[in-house]
């Protein structure tokens, strides 16, 4: 487990790891501009352009399955529900459809595509305008 940054500029592969991460496993990796969000067993941290690491205490907490950017916004995939993150609010918001079980998130532009499964009508792909719905 672990996480460390290749440095492109040295000759050869540098690794450098930020303070508190330490052997922590990481499931997920997204980009929203310049922060990295890293997903984790425990949660999701905060890397952000300083190299400065938080933890998201007000994000979903427990294991981290995926997390996707669109839109700017961060959304994370954990325990069968989907949460949202708007940076520039450092607000999280639960955005779980009543009418499936999310299993997969992807992100193109500003739209989240989301693969929800339920009993009746099997599996079946979404896609949310982020800017629509948030």
């Amino acid at each position: 487990g672990g996480f460390g940054l290749i440095d492109g500029e040295a000759p050869g592969a540098v690794w450098a790891e930020p303070e508190g991460l330490g052997s922590i496993t990481v499931s997920a990796l997204a980009f929203v501009d310049e922060d990295l969000f890293v997903g984790t067993a425990a949660g999701i941290y905060h890397l952000n352009a300083a190299w400065e690491l938080s933890f998201e205490e007000e994000g979903p907490l427990g294991e981290i399955d995926q997390l996707v950017s669109a839109g700017g916004n961060l959304f994370a995939l954990s325990e069968g529900m989907i949460f949202s993150f708007d940076p520039p609010g450092a607000s999280w918001e639960s955005l779980s459809d009543p009418w499936g079980n999310p299993k997969a998130l992807a992100a193109f532009g500003e739209s989240l595509y989301v693969s929800l499964h339920n009993s009746s009508s099997g599996t079946r792909v979404y896609r949310y305008d982020v800017q629509d719905e948030l």
